[in-house]
């Protein structure tokens, strides 16, 4: 059985997957992948523009969030380019769980229902923190110029 673990950011999903010890994928790991693959950067750049490349042509993911996070048209359009690349990759990594005789398995994804990757599990955590944790959880591992994009969008 796969058992979504969802929340805000920096609520503390992985932290609870950690803490009940089962096989587990992490959604956003899964994401970042996705982001190196050539197909998905070109239809990341014919969408937000060649300006979210870094120097080795790969995806700089600050540029890309201040674009992505700009307007919900925009969001939406990166979900729909990177969501099916990232479910078929989630998919994957079930079935090797699933073959290896692991019987329960948390897949830790922050947009769990905007992905549609719920319909994959039998069951579903939320997972919460107050709004001040789960700034302070994220302003230590994020770039800095990423804060200005996301913290508005952290719900109270």
């Amino acid at each position: 059985m796969v058992v979504g673990i969802t929340g805000q950011t920096g609520s503390g999903k992985s932290a609870v997957v950690k803490m009940l010890g089962f096989a587990g994928i992490d959604a956003d790991k899964v994401a970042h992948e996705v982001l190196r693959e050539k197909e998905v950067k070109a239809q990341l750049c014919e969408r937000f523009g060649d300006d979210i490349l870094d120097e080795q042509g790969e995806i700089c993911r600050p540029a890309l969030a201040k674009k992505a996070f700009a307007s919900p048209a925009a969001l939406s359009m990166l979900g729909a380019i990177t969501y099916p690349v990232i479910t078929k990759r989630i998919l994957d990594k079930i079935d090797a769980f699933e073959r290896q005789g692991e019987s329960i398995i948390m897949l830790d994804a922050p947009t769990l229902y905007e992905s549609g990757a719920d319909k994959m599990c039998g069951k579903v955590v939320f997972v919460t923190a107050d709004r001040e944790v789960r700034k302070h959880r994220i302003m230590e591992p994020m770039p800095t110029a990423t804060l200005p994009a996301l913290i508005p969008s952290l719900p109270p």
